[in-house]
């Protein structure tokens, strides 16, 4: 979809970074554009646009962080979108004040989109740990215990205990 455009970009590392995002997250932002359209053109002609943009203005969107280049990709599909369903002939006489509701409802599913993936990155990065490991946290993070308290709590001698 957005390969032709590619030829802009002249730095190989920028091209190979862009092309992994798409790979990786194609689903991801069809999914998210799809939510503004019935119509899975216009889906995917936000997303053309968005990544139109990000090319254009490469320096500033185009990240060596795929979360962040999300973040950057969802607001700019989210723009797009809106600019497309604008142009549609139902918006038209609709003021921007009747459309807001729509755009406080989208912020809410964005966030809760990023902070359901952080969770689930979260969840899995927990399961690899040992179970040494996820005592410790547990109780430092959610006791609050301090490395001390830790340590008494474990009867476990001092100087074999790294904090």
């Amino acid at each position: 979809m957005f390969f032709l455009n590619l030829d802009i970009v002249e730095d190989e590392g920028k091209v190979l970074l862009l092309e992994k995002f798409y790979r990786e997250n194609i689903d991801f932002l069809l999914n998210f554009s799809n939510k503004y359209f019935s119509d899975k053109t216009k889906a995917e002609e936000a997303i053309h646009e968005a990544f139109v943009i990000m090319i254009k203005n490469e320096e500033k969107y185009i990240k060596e962080d795929m979360d962040e280049m999300k973040k950057i990709a969802i607001s700019i599909i989210k723009s797009k979108s809106i600019d497309i369903l604008r142009k549609d002939k139902r918006y038209v006489g609709v003021p921007i004040e009747d459309l807001q509701i729509y755009i406080d409802i989208d912020k809410k599913v964005e966030d809760k989109i990023i902070k359901d993936e952080e969770i689930s990155y979260l969840k899995n990065l927990l399961k690899s740990l040992d179970e040494i490991s996820k005592e410790i946290i547990i109780m430092k993070y959610f006791k609050e215990m301090s490395a001390i308290e830790y340590i008494s709590a474990n009867q476990i001698n001092r100087t074999s205990m790294n904090y």
